[in-house]
């Protein structure tokens, strides 16, 4: 049983990429008020809501729009063999779960029991990077 009833926690986590205003730290606060079981798309909104800044507001439509755009996400990365590996899930690394904004999820392309061993090596960037970082 995912996070909540009506979608899995690859689906929760990876949504939360979607949504102006929630990093990982809000991520995670969202993640620890919601249901384990009996959960709903009510549910995800009210938290969502919960976190948000002051004066923002959060829809069931944009609730929907970000579970959607994490389906496909997840879609596309399991179609190019990429494993999505949620913050809730026992697979994922325990060095970056203490770690209080650490990612909500990791797109991991290779061998999965490699995150386990002691020597590691990751390549991390960003989806959008500046004019600088780009270079």
């Amino acid at each position: 049983m995912g996070l909540l009833d009506d979608f899995s926690d690859e689906i929760t986590c990876v949504s939360f990429l979607f949504l102006k205003g929630i990093g990982p730290k809000r991520g995670r606060k969202i993640i620890g008020t919601l249901s384990r079981a009996n959960g709903s798309i009510d549910e995800y909104v009210n938290a969502v809501s919960g976190v948000m800044q002051r004066g923002a507001t959060f829809s069931l439509d944009a609730a929907r729009n970000a579970l959607n755009a994490a389906r496909s996400e997840i879609q596309e990365a399991e179609a190019l063999g990429i494993k999505v590996i949620p913050v809730t899930s026992g697979m994922y690394p325990r060095n970056l779960s203490i770690i209080p904004d650490g990612p909500l999820a990791l797109f991991l392309l290779g061998d999965v029991d490699a995150m386990s061993k002691n020597r590691q090596v990751a390549v991390v960037g960003t989806r959008k990077p500046s004019s600088k970082g780009a270079v």
